[in-house]
């Protein structure tokens, strides 16, 4: 079963599957969970190029599929820190001055992420 937010756990014929699994749906075209993945991986593909957050605040679909990736990611790298983190509230607090710059390689499919200072 397809996610209702369409990531990189659907079918296999968008997002690979972790064991490379192909569902026998037929694919983008013929079926629906596909063609919404195909739409999704190209709506994040235009959203790296352009790099403009803001730009797609009107759109919900966007905006959730960009919430759960932050959640995807803060679980990530909360495991590649030992799978707990404890962070005091006042170092939240102090992160005002600071914007977190997103890449994606699209021939890698990797995400990178890179603080920095607001201007």
């Amino acid at each position: 079963m397809t996610p209702a937010l369409h990531t990189p756990s659907g079918h296999g014929h968008v997002w690979p599957n972790r064991d490379g699994a192909k569902d026998p749906c037929g694919g983008p075209g013929p079926c629906a969970a596909c063609t919404a993945d195909a739409v999704a991986q190209a709506k994040i593909g235009e959203f790296a190029r352009d790099q403009r957050a803001h730009q797609y605040a009107g759109d919900p679909a966007i905006a959730q599929m960009l919430e759960l990736m932050k959640n995807q990611v803060l679980i990530v790298l909360v495991n590649r820190l030992g799978g707990a983190v404890e962070i005091p509230a006042a170092e939240i607090d102090a992160c005002g001055a600071w914007m977190m710059e997103l890449h994606v390689d699209q021939e890698t499919r990797a995400f990178s992420f890179q603080t920095a200072k607001k201007q």
